[in-house]
């Protein structure tokens, strides 16, 4: 009961705003709520294929809570869905939205089934002795939240080995083992694909998340697999990781329609938010409703996007997604110079002399015929960053300064893995949200 009131006061506040009854911002949205949003599900539909059946899942549970909630509409009438050139399918304005409007709400009813609490709650219900296993495995490695994922992605597994289960219409349209025609994230990728990446920071992570998940399989399913080979664990595993929501503000979970978002970086103009209800000790209740809200003007025939990760680069973005977007600020080039003598002296005496260092710095550049550091990042050490990697911006993205006295990285390297999962669970900005490496309290789209 003390949810349902939580939940009763959230949206009768959003009431208020004017994005209750009147769901789609307080002007302009009386006349758009007379009109059905079926184009909307309708345009779904026309994409064929997995789509069809999906848009009718889709449909019915989003209309059962409009006709629980007394008619309030979750979709906003202008959202249709289409095939974008080199993105697949994504949402489009066929009108004008203005900032602050709703323009997809999904129904805890829909994500709930679809979500990384009700896979555990399930796992401990059918197998709670492989549950224990999992948990002890993902410690043994180092990284507990492996635990959780993978019962996830097992999850997907079941529901799509089943026709008849709840979440199989929407888990049939995810991409699925690609291969040569189109090689999805680099960890699904064949060897010469994976070799296409040399020379670039990419191929070594790549590499090292590739064997990461191989050595979580063996150690998850000893003598054989367990009825799960390795490549379909692999796909579930990096389904949930790129299509998944997470973070403080927003559920652990799958949800659809919202994820036919693509990545708009900095320039989004839509962003995830969730409504939590007052469920401390159930986890698996503790989301409600998950809102797409316009940041900004949108014109028609514009597309619908959020942010995957704010500070996500290239590399990163190719990694869990799959894909890499031209001009993007968040890129680094890492160069590496050999230092001896003086130049050496000099970098080292940066923990005596402090921000007499950035004159080694620049001297190096210059050398080099390299970008010198811009004004924000001089005296970095006396600003109390870590010597060992200091980043300065230029025009081709940023430099690295990594410590040339640190032994380099040559074998796998587990503590990228965990970080990613570390800030993956914190909740990495999806407003970022993208989700590169955010803060404590922001949203991430996975």
């Amino acid at each position: 009961m003390r949810a349902r009131r939580t939940l009763a006061t959230t949206l009768a506040r959003v009431s208020r705003r004017g994005l209750h009854g009147g769901p789609f911002g307080a002007a302009g949205a009386a006349g758009a709520v007379d009109e059905p949003p079926t184009e909307f599900f309708e345009s779904i539909r026309a994409l064929g294929g997995e789509h069809e059946p999906f848009a009718k899942w889709l449909h019915a549970r989003v209309s059962a809570d409009e006709t629980k909630r007394g008619g309030r509409r979750n979709v906003h009438p202008a959202v249709t869905a289409a095939r974008v050139p080199g993105m697949g399918v994504g949402l489009i304005a066929r009108r004008p939205v203005r900032a602050g409007e709703i323009v997809l709400r999904i129904p805890r009813e829909v994500h709930a089934p679809l979500s990384a609490p009700h896979a555990l709650a399930a796992a401990k219900a059918k197998a709670p002795a492989f549950v224990d296993h999992a948990a002890k495995v993902a410690a043994s490695m180092g990284a507990p939240e492996l635990a959780t994922h993978a019962a996830l992605a097992l999850h997907v597994l079941f529901e799509l080995g089943d026709p008849r289960s709840e979440g199989f219409a929407y888990l049939a349209t995810l991409p699925g083992l690609a291969g040569k025609a189109s090689p999805s994230v680099p960890l699904l990728w064949t060897p010469t694909q994976v070799a296409t990446l040399r020379g670039t920071p990419t191929h070594g992570r790549v590499l090292r998340r590739a064997k990461f998940v191989s050595d979580a399989h063996a150690a998850l399913f000893p003598g054989g697999g367990g009825g799960v080979p390795l490549e379909k664990f692999a796909w579930a595993l990096s389904s949930v990781l790129s299509r998944a929501s997470s973070g403080d503000r927003m559920p652990y979970a799958f949800l659809p329609g919202v994820d036919l978002l693509n990545h708009g970086g900095v320039d989004a103009n839509c962003e995830l938010s969730a409504v939590k209800l007052a469920n401390e000790g159930n986890e698996e209740n503790r989301w409600g409703d998950v809102e797409v809200t316009c940041v900004a003007d949108v014109a028609a025939g514009q597309q619908l996007t959020i942010s995957y990760g704010d500070e996500s680069d290239n590399c990163r973005l190719l990694r869990l997604y799959g894909f890499a977007t031209r001009g993007n600020v968040h890129d680094k080039r890492e160069i590496e110079l050999r230092l001896t003598g003086d130049a050496l002296d000099a970098w080292r005496s940066s923990r005596r002399w402090g921000p007499g260092i950035d004159a080694a710095r620049r001297a190096i550049l210059r050398l080099h015929g390299l970008p010198r550091l811009t004004g924000e990042f001089e005296h970095a050490d006396a600003a109390g960053l870590d010597d060992g990697e200091v980043v300065g911006s230029n025009p081709g993205g940023a430099a690295v300064f990594r410590d040339p006295t640190l032994p380099r990285p040559e074998t796998i390297d587990e503590k990228d893995e965990k970080d990613e999962e570390s800030s993956r669970r914190r909740g990495v900005s999806g407003t970022e949200g993208g989700r590169g490496e955010g803060t404590d309290d922001a949203v991430r789209w996975r």
